[in-house]
């Protein structure tokens, strides 16, 4: 199969997919996905390192000591980000972030 044929066939289901969810008023823009993943992640981000942080104490000892070192790894900040945008068109379907403009 040519490469302009299998493009064409992978492309006509994610357009309609695409402009059915535009005409339900489902699909967010770019830079509405970016912001709400931007929420999400500082929100997700807090929540798990506090969960880390308190699961990794002495005194609970849930997870080992060394979790905390999960948190200030250089790749679970982008990896955060990443499975935030990943996942806020369906959050943001749950939890929908609506500003009244006067």
């Amino acid at each position: 199969m040519r490469p302009r044929r299998l493009a064409g066939v992978v492309a006509r289901p994610l357009n309609f997919t695409v402009r059915r969810q535009q005409a339900r008023g489902r699909l967010m823009t770019l830079l509405e996905r970016l912001r709400y993943a931007l929420y999400l992640a500082a929100v997700a981000g807090a929540v798990l390192g506090l969960v880390i942080s308190i699961g990794s104490a002495d005194a609970v000892g849930l997870l080992p000591a060394s979790a905390d070192r999960l948190i200030f790894s250089p790749f679970f900040l982008p990896a955060l980000y990443l499975v935030a945008y990943l996942v806020a068109p369906l959050v943001s379907r749950r939890f929908p972030i609506v500003r009244k403009r006067p």
